[in-house]
């Protein structure tokens, strides 16, 4: 049982618990009501290490899943799947199916990129105006708002629903090892850019550029970046599982 002095912090804090016998690739600390926070294995203290911003009773388990439709996917790919899936980070579209070729928006993205971080804050607010306090993504658009991981548009608008192009995530992602881990974006961005054969929007090359040199990109055999090409679910869970593994 944990108990947090406000019972939901705006920032998580990182709990360590005895992990379960077996594989602990899969294993996550969950709550009572079956949530599972962001938490990985650490192999120096053996434990499974969580991020919790809320108080709770939680435990070490089991919480690998099945799905019918990836085995067709990179092996890559499938790995990001089950390991995400896991850490209550991103969820199937059923409890058999992952839909790995179905498109993923720009509101669901701020979702998973909150859960990884654990900082899914239900006290926070955005001023978005389409962004109702019904939406059920609501707290985790304007946690991601707050952290400065996914912004808005000059209009005052998050446009949630659009279909997030792959210079958008990749951006998104980007933002988060300075603000996270402090790393920083190279100097000098064509090093890494000049690698694709197609030009990477200026809003979004110092972040690419970060992201490229710390192998959070997902290469194209015909050696474009593509970055208006839209992002699938399965393209998403390896890039956000590259990430995750940078984040500790």
């Amino acid at each position: 049982k944990i108990d947090l002095p406000k019972v939901q912090m705006t920032n998580p804090v990182i709990v360590s618990l005895p992990r379960d016998a077996g594989d602990a690739t899969y294993q996550a600390i969950v709550k009572t009501d079956g949530t599972a926070a962001s938490s990985k294995f650490n192999p120096a203290a053996r434990t499974i290490d969580g991020r919790i911003n809320a108080s709770g009773t939680y435990t070490v388990k089991m919480n690998e899943k099945s799905f019918t439709d990836i085995s067709g996917k990179s092996a890559e790919m499938r790995k990001a799947i089950l390991y995400l899936t896991s850490k209550g980070i991103i969820n199937g579209t059923s409890d058999t199916e992952f839909s790995p070729d179905n498109s993923i928006s720009r509101q669901q993205i701020a979702a998973l990129l909150m859960r990884a971080l654990g900082k899914v804050d239900n006290t926070a607010t955005t001023a978005f105006t389409d962004v109702p306090k019904s939406s059920g993504l609501y707290h985790a658009i304007a946690s991601s708002q707050r952290h400065k991981i996914i912004n808005g548009y000059s209009d005052n608008t998050f446009r949630g629903t659009n279909v997030i192009s792959k210079a958008q995530i990749v951006t998104v992602s980007g933002r988060v090892l300075p603000s996270e881990m402090n790393y920083r974006a190279p100097a000098d961005v064509s090093a890494y850019l000049d690698k694709y054969k197609d030009t990477v929007p200026a809003y979004a090359q110092s972040m690419v550029a970060l992201a490229t040199r710390e192998g959070l990109v997902v290469y194209r055999t015909d050696g474009a970046f593509s970055g208006d090409k839209n992002m699938t679910r399965g393209d998403a869970a390896i890039i956000l599982y590259r990430l995750f593994q940078r984040i500790w």
